[in-house]
C-alpha cells in the first residue's frame, strides 16, 4: 500500500493544502504549531474516519479538535495505490458520524470503487487488516509515544502492542468484566458485601428463625393438648348438667302415690257434686260444696305441678350452680392458655413461608455459586489462551526486534533475560533500561513498532508516519537514525515530519 497525494480542504488549522508523497521518504519541515500532528491525524481519518463522540471537550472529541478553525468544508481527499491500482478516497465530516460522507473512486476511471464496500469493515481495516487503534499504535509515531512502551521489559512491551491488534485488549476487558462480576458475587474485602455474602447472611437468619419456629411448634403442641383437655372438661361438664336437668325433668313428669290419691279425691268430689245436681231430693248445697271442693283441690294440684321447681338450697339446684361455676373457671383457664399460646401459634403459622423462602435463597445461592465457578473457569481459560497466543508472537517479535536494533546500532546488542527484561550488553555488563539514553530508548521503541508491523499486519504494511520521533537524539545518534531510516525506505513508505533542520533526512 502506498500514499500518492492528498488534498486538505479544511481540517483543523490546515486549509487548502496539497501534499505529494511520491518521493520516499517524504520529509515535511515546518515549525512547531504549523500542523504536523494535524496532517498525521488527517491521513488516519481518511482511512478510518472520525469517531462519533458526544463529549464537548476538544481534547477527547476529535471532531471538535479538528473542526475547521476558519469554517468551510470539513474534510479532503487522499490518493493511494493498492493492489496495483490507484484509488481516491473523499471524506466530508460533520458534527456527527451520521452526517459524514465517504466515497472511494477509481483514480483512473473516476468511477465508484465498489470493491471497498463489500465488506463490513472500514477502509483502513480492508487495507491493513487492523482496526484504528492498532494502526495508531504502530504506524503513527508521535514524539511522546516511543519510550512509553519500554517500561516493564521488551516482551511486556511487545505483548501490550500485540494485544491491541489481535483482540488481547478485548481479553483484558473480558477479564475485567469477569472480575467485576466476581466482585459483585463475592466481595474480596470486608465490610463490602457481594450478593453471595448477602445470601449467606439471609440464609443464616432464616435458618435461625426456622429453628425458633420449630421450637414454637413444639410449644404449640403442648398448648394445643392443654386446650383440648380443657375443651373436653368443658364439654363433659355441659353434658353432665344437661343430663341432670333432663333427669329432673323426667322425675317431675312422674306422679307420686299421694298425688294420685289427691287427684282421685278431687275427681270424686267434683264428680259427686256434679252428679248430685241431677239426683232428686239430693241437697243442692251439698252438691255445690262437693263440686267446689273437688274443683279447688284439682286447681291446687295443677298449679303445684306447674310450679314444681327446686327450692333454693336444694341439692339439685346447688349441683347445677356448682357445675356452671366449674365451667366458668374452665373457660377462664382456656382463655388464659389461648392468650399465652398466641405468639407461638403465629410463629408456627409463619414456618411454612420461611421454609419456602429459605429454599428459594438456597437455590439462588447454588445458581450463583455455579455462576462464580463458571466465571472462574472462563477467566482461567481466557488468561491461558492469551498466554499461549502471546507466546506464539513473542519469540518471533523478540528476534525481529533484536535484528532491527542491531541495524540501528551495529556495535550495540540487546539481551533478553529469562524474565523477558531488556538489557544492553556493554563490555560484558548487562545494563537495565534506566541506563539507556533517551535517543537509544527512542530507537528501541521504533524497532518494537517495526517488529510488530512486520509480524502482525496481515495484508499490507502501512506508510510510517514519523512525527519528529528523534527529538531527543544527539548528533551522533541522529546520524545513526538517518542511516537506519534510509535502509528502511526500501521496505516502507515513510512520511517524516520535523521542526528542526538538524533532524532533516
Amino acid at each position: 500500500m502506498k500514499l500518492i497525494a492528498c488534498h486538505i480542504e479544511n481540517f483543523g488549522r490546515l486549509h487548502a493544502c496539497d501534499f505529494d508523497f511520491s518521493h520516499n521518504p517524504t520529509s515535511i519541515f515546518a515549525p512547531n504549531g504549523w500542523g504536523k500532528s494535524t496532517l498525521a491525524a488527517f491521513l488516519k481519518s481518511m482511512f478510518y474516519g472520525l469517531p462519533d463522540c458526544r463529549v464537548k471537550s476538544a481534547e477527547s472529541n476529535a471532531r471538535l479538535k479538528y473542526k475547521p478553525w476558519q469554517g468551510g468544508v470539513y474534510g479532503g481527499s487522499l490518493t493511494f495505490e493498492f493492489g496495483g491500482r490507484r484509488y481516491e478516497v473523499k471524506r466530508l465530516f460533520s458534527d456527527g458520524a451520521k452526517g459524514d460522507d465517504c466515497k472511494i473512486y477509481d483514480a483512473v476511471t473516476g468511477l465508484i470503487a465498489t470493491e471497498f464496500f463489500t465488506l463490513q469493515e472500514s477502509l483502513g481495516e480492508r487495507l491493513f487488516g487492523v482496526d484504528e487503534k492498532g494502526y495508531e499504535k504502530l504506524a503513527y509515531l508521535p514524539q511522546d509515544a516511543v519510550e512509553s512502551r519500554l517500561d516493564g521489559g521488551l516482551q511486556a512491551a511487545l505483548l501490550r502492542s500485540q494485544e491491541s491488534l489481535d483482540g488481547g485488549e478485548d481479553v483484558e476487558g473480558a477479564v475485567a468484566a469477569i472480575e467485576a462480576e466476581e466482585k459483585w458475587l463475592r466481595a474480596k474485602r470486608k465490610p463490602a458485601k457481594g450478593r453471595l455474602d448477602v445470601l449467606d447472611e439471609e440464609i443464616f437468619a432464616l435458618e435461625k428463625e426456622i429453628f425458633e419456629g420449630k421450637e414454637a411448634e413444639t410449644i404449640c403442641a403442648k398448648y394445643e393438648r392443654t386446650l383440648a383437655e380443657l375443651d373436653a372438661k368443658i364439654e363433659e361438664s355441659r353434658k353432665e348438667r344437661t343430663r341432670a336437668y333432663q333427669e329432673r325433668q323426667t322425675e317431675q313428669g312422674k306422679l307420686s302415690n299421694k298425688e294420685v290419691f289427691l287427684w282421685a279425691v278431687a275427681a270424686l268430689l267434683f264428680g259427686i257434686g256434679l252428679t248430685g245436681i241431677f239426683i232428686p231430693n239430693f241437697p243442692w248445697y251439698v252438691s255445690l260444696i262437693l263440686g267446689l271442693v273437688g274443683g279447688a283441690l284439682g286447681v291446687v294440684l295443677f298449679v303445684r305441678r306447674k310450679k314444681n321447681l327446686p327450692m333454693a338450697g336444694s341439692a339439685w339446684l346447688d349441683g347445677l350452680t356448682a357445675g356452671e361455676g366449674w365451667e366458668n373457671r374452665l373457660f377462664a383457664e382456656r382463655q388464659q392458655t389461648l392468650l399465652a399460646a398466641q405468639p407461638y401459634f403465629a410463629a408456627g403459622q409463619k414456618l411454612g413461608v420461611l421454609q419456602e423462602e429459605l429454599q428459594r435463597k438456597r437455590e439462588e445461592k447454588r445458581a450463583l455459586e455455579r455462576r462464580a465457578q463458571d466465571l472462574s473457569t472462563a477467566k482461567s481459560l481466557l488468561i491461558e489462551a492469551k498466554r499461549r497466543t502471546a507466546g506464539d508472537y513473542l519469540q518471533p517479535l523478540t528476534e525481529r526486534c533484536r535484528a532491527l536494533f542491531t541495524k540501528f546500532y551495529p556495535q550495540k546488542a540487546i539481551v533478553l533475560t529469562a524474565e523477558g527484561e531488556v538489557r544492553l550488553d556493554e563490555a560484558g555488563a548487562l545494563r537495565e533500561g534506566a541506563y539507556y539514553s533517551a535517543g537509544m530508548r527512542a530507537a528501541l521503541g521504533i524497532c518494537i513498532r517495526l517488529a510488530l508491523i512486520e509480524t502482525l499486519f496481515k495484508r499490507e504494511f502501512p506508510p510510517l508516519i514519523l512525527d519528529d520521533p528523534f527529538v531527543d537524539m544527539d548528533e551522533e545518534n541522529m546520524r545513526l537514525a538517518k542511516g537506519f531510516l534510509q535502509a528502511l525506505q526500501k521496505e516502507y513508505q515513510i512520511v517524516y515530519l520535523t521542526c528542526h533542520e538538524s533532524r532533516l533526512l
